[in-house]
């Protein structure tokens, strides 16, 4: 995919497919300029096999890439909708981190339920914020 960002919370930047919630590799940007930062989730195929259900995205931080990761943003006030019609789209994660002792940042997705067969794609980049 393209993109003009050299970080990605996705490994290399390659679409990612998940059908329950995961976790992505763990990438150590070290602290955020202050006007922080933004990652663009660019998701397609975002559909339920049947019912309605949701997923979001959050951003999280750590000391190391294998150590304890707490919430630092999350686009869940704009969770996707998901239904038999697939969807796409790009959500916008606005986060700053100061702490240089938390450099290590995930992308974790969060679906409302693993009880259906529910699948998006999706990549990851982190810009600037404007």
């Amino acid at each position: 995919m393209a993109s003009d960002a050299n970080l990605y919370l996705v490994a290399d930047g390659s679409p990612v497919t998940d059908t329950n919630s995961a976790n992505q590799t763990a990438v150590n940007i070290g602290a955020t300029p202050e006007r922080g930062l933004r990652a663009r989730v660019h998701y397609s195929a975002a559909s339920a096999a049947s019912g309605t259900d949701t997923v979001y995205w959050k951003i999280q931080s750590s000391a190391t890439s294998g150590g304890t990761f707490v919430d630092i943003a999350t686009s869940q006030v704009n969770q996707i909708t998901l239904t038999t019609t697939a969807a796409s789209g790009d959500i916008d994660i606005p986060f700053h981190n100061p702490d240089y002792t938390q450099p290590w940042l995930r992308l974790v997705s969060v679906f409302s339920s693993n009880a259906h067969t529910d699948t998006v794609t999706y990549y990851c980049d982190i810009v600037l914020q404007a």
